[in-house]
């Protein structure tokens, strides 16, 4: 028997395979969408998640499958290490689950970070995990998610990197946390190095605004700090 050969170009061959798994259950294709929307086998420098076409798409994909896509981008940045992946992961994280990201990147937010000792690049996934826990504060979370994290317990449990991170990350809405004074009070006694006092300039003044006296206290002795 004979049969004519039709040539597919590479693009059109690709659109229809992608066709072809999006007909597939969400725990059959998660795993596929999470490495399209993380930019597996393309090179870092040049993949930009919210630009990629494919990344794109499979970012439509994993809403409809958002119990397998959370737990999957959970375990990215688990084992991603310290990459740009990981900060990618932890940003969509925080756009489709608040509430979940912020342990979750609470959890590796110190991973291969040099601070409080050194600062420079070796900090700029910290920093990025940092900018995605903010987002996903700014995204709603339950109070009572970011509450448990506050918690004198849990609180001081995190290294000094990440109390200070997790309060700035918290900006304005750290006034409206019952525990959040506490915690910045916590933050200060056990360190007073003048990165510590620095950075926490800013969450002391949400707390000032809303009426804490001591954060006002604090404010009030920066400003005749010897450091110019």
């Amino acid at each position: 028997c004979s049969a004519t050969a039709t040539v597919v170009p590479a693009g059109a061959g690709r659109e229809h395979a992608l066709d072809v798994i999006d007909a597939g259950a969400c725990v059959e294709t998660t795993t596929f969408y999470v490495s399209l929307l993380l930019g597996d086998g393309k090179d870092e420098r040049d993949f930009v998640p919210t630009l990629d076409r494919e990344a794109q798409h499979a970012r439509q994909r994993l809403r409809g499958c958002r119990k397998q896509a959370v737990a999957t981008l959970i375990q990215r940045m688990r084992d991603e290490g310290p990459t740009e992946r990981r900060i990618w992961a932890a940003r969509e994280l925080a756009g489709m689950a608040p509430a979940e990201s912020v342990p979750a990147i609470l959890a590796v937010l110190a991973d291969g970070s040099t601070a409080p000792e050194q600062a420079g690049g070796a900090d700029a996934v910290r920093r990025g995990l940092r900018g995605a826990l903010s987002v996903a504060v700014g995204n709603g979370p339950p109070a009572e998610a970011v509450a448990a994290q506050l918690a004198p317990e849990r609180f001081g449990e995190l290294a000094l990197v990440e109390q200070i991170d997790l309060l700035r990350a918290l900006g304005p809405a750290l006034a409206e946390q019952g525990q959040a004074a506490g915690a910045l009070q916590a933050t200060l006694s056990r360190d007073q190095a003048f990165r510590t006092r620095f950075l926490l300039l800013e969450p002391s003044a949400h707390l000032a605004r809303a009426g804490d006296t001591k954060a006002l206290g604090f404010l009030r002795g920066g400003l005749g700090d010897e450091s110019p």
